[in-house]
């Protein structure tokens, strides 16, 4: 009888090891993937905002570093999608058109929304800017 209850106790044992090492295997995955989102969350923000700030200037060149910036960061860590319209508005720009962000700012902001669990929005940004008086 000893014998059944040491191999009924080991059994146990091990069961209930390897239950613990796997939720702590699975809990540390979870953990890793939602600091990778906060900090792509982060960054998308911050590029958002930083992209604002320019547009509502609305003087490109003086800005240039802004930009740079910022569109490096989305090629680090945007979507494909974010990257392409990256493409457009420099090849907009190269070819002397008048480049337009908005489209972008579409696809930062609903990424956005999506990661902190708010629906997607179909309209463009809205700013406003207010000319001093002379």
């Amino acid at each position: 009888m000893a014998t059944k209850e040491i191999l009924t106790l080991s059994i146990t044992i091990l069961l209930a090891v390897a239950s613990w090492t796997v939720v702590h295997l699975l809990s540390r995955r979870r953990e890793i993937e939602q600091k990778k989102r906060e900090l792509r969350v982060k960054y998308l923000r911050d590029v958002y905002l930083k992209l604002a700030n320019v547009a509502d200037r609305g003087n490109l060149q003086q800005n240039i570093e802004d930009i740079q910036d910022a569109f490096n960061d989305i090629q680090l860590f945007g979507e494909e999608a974010q990257i392409g319209l990256i493409g457009q508005f420099i090849e907009e720009a190269k070819s002397g058109g008048s480049p337009s962000i908005n489209e972008l700012f579409k696809e930062l902001r609903n990424e956005i929304r999506q990661h902190i669990g708010l629906k997607s929005i179909d309209a463009y940004r809205w700013s406003i800017r207010i000319d001093g008086e002379d």
